[in-house]
């Protein structure tokens, strides 16, 4: 096979490109939004991200992947199909026909139990602001926030089962620009308003959160009109394919996303305790609530960005990974699973190693020259030996669940995630900052070394 012509390659590249794009865009936002908010609100900005991260993992990002592990499946039976001896042309259009009903009513069936979930999230999130300001994310301030923010979660959720299918069938054209049409939407409306209505920094973050959900409408309807108006050899409707989905995979996409969502659920609630507890922990230590909020927004809003860049690269790697690795799984193809595995692997580490030598010399001159901040510049040299592990760890996790073995990375994630925490909660009131930072250094390597030798068994 031409290396040129595969399509995890040619996905990787689209939703790299993709990724650099966003990513490039959301740079210029950050330092925007830096500039209109300043580092305290930048820090409460930030805060309402744990809640949409726990609520996204319940409405969506399990059922996506559930999504996107059948349909790759079915995939595997077409290609079985197209490879078997000598099909007559009838039955294998008939095959075919079948296999993209399947398809269809998979995805059906998993948008309507997102966006049942999500509508339930919505309603919960923006009673219970209030109290979920005030007692989980202990910020009562975002309390406004939390209840613009819930209002995207129906038309994520949505959109998330749209991607999850195209990456079922390894077509990563639709999530590439679907993912630069959310940021270009939510960037032209931030800056339009701005312009127009400028305001407090309190002012400017609620037109930031409102950005937010505009970019996750307006992408969520361009992906329900490309499926809708993509080519479709089957043309059976909504309502059969609906049936058919409840008779045939109901419950294996109900058992699929239960399994998933729990294993999302307890890393994003781990993750969002972290983003909480480290205010708290720094007044413990000594900081006021502003110092403490303007270390949290420097380091999230303003140093993060900056690490997490190259990951475009790892992230779509691992997008495309999980359902080529179970499509070849499914095929009984262990060598090509082994390709994957070792080609991941090198090329995570020469990306990481570049990063962290890149972030190190230059990490001074551009947390000065971005964000006038010379905290933010030594925060970002200290974090930069995170690269290696962080972008190693998340083609890893993606081999294993595409494996089948998401249990291994759900208690791989839980761990490293328990060694951070007991750092953030242990170690900083008594030592302060630097005891995050180099307890998330570890943390994270000890999770790529777990994930490494997990892979390497499974494969053995």
């Amino acid at each position: 096979m031409n290396l040129l012509k595969s399509r995890i390659i040619q996905g990787t590249l689209l939703l790299t490109v993709a990724g650099f794009i966003t990513r490039i865009l959301g740079f210029f936002y950050r330092i925007f939004l830096a500039d209109k908010l300043g580092a305290a609100v930048l820090g409460s900005y930030q805060l309402i991200f744990p809640i949409f991260a726990i609520c996204s993992s319940i409405y969506g990002a399990g059922v996506q992947t559930a999504v996107s592990q059948l349909i790759a499946a079915e995939q595997g039976k077409r290609s079985k199909l197209c490879s078997s001896d000598s099909p007559t042309a009838k039955g294998l259009t008939t095959s075919q026909n079948t296999i993209e009903q399947n398809c269809r009513a998979i995805l059906l069936l998993g948008c309507i139990l997102s966006f049942l979930l999500a509508g339930s999230l919505t309603f919960w999130v923006y009673t219970k602001a209030d109290w979920i300001a005030a007692r989980f994310i202990m910020a009562p301030e975002c309390a406004p926030y939390l209840q613009i923010m819930c209002m995207l979660f129906p038309f994520c959720g949505v959109g998330a089962c749209i991607n999850g299918y195209y990456y079922g069938i390894q077509n990563a054209t639709v999530p590439s620009i679907t993912q630069i049409v959310e940021q270009i939407s939510r960037l032209s409306f931030v800056f339009i308003l701005l312009i127009i209505f400028p305001g407090s920094a309190e002012h400017n973050c609620i037109i930031a959160v409102w950005g937010i959900v505009v970019g996750e409408i307006v992408s969520a309807v361009y992906n329900v009109y490309k499926y809708m108006h993509q080519p479709k050899k089957d043309k059976a409707n909504a309502l059969s394919s609906f049936r058919h989905g409840l008779r045939h995979y109901s419950v294996p996409l109900l058992s699929l996303s239960t399994s998933l969502t729990g294993t999302k659920l307890v890393i994003a609630l781990l993750h969002s305790a972290e983003s909480v507890f480290i205010a708290a922990a720094l007044r413990q230590y000594g900081c006021s609530t502003k110092e403490a909020l303007s270390i949290y927004g420097i380091i999230s809003g303003m140093v993060m960005p900056f690490i997490l860049f190259p990951s475009s690269i790892t992230n779509a790697i691992a997008l495309m990974l999980l359902p080529a690795v179970a499509t070849s799984s499914s095929d009984g193809d262990h060598a090509k699973v082994h390709r994957y595995f070792s080609t991941s692997n090198k090329y995570s580490l020469l990306l990481g190693g570049a990063c962290t030598a890149f972030f190190m010399i230059f990490g001074n001159f551009l947390g000065d020259f971005c964000f006038h901040d010379q905290t933010a510049g030594e925060f970002l040299r200290l974090f930069s030996l995170l690269c290696p592990f962080l972008y190693m760890s998340t083609t890893l996790t993606s081999i294993i669940n595409g494996l089948g073995k998401t249990k291994d990375t759900f208690l791989i994630t839980c761990v490293s995630q328990s060694m951070k925490l007991f750092c953030l909660v242990a170690l900083v009131p008594h030592f302060g900052i630097m005891a995050y930072i180099y307890g998330t250094i570890l943390s994270q390597a000890f999770m790529a070394l777990l994930c490494y030798l997990t892979a390497r068994h499974l494969l053995a």
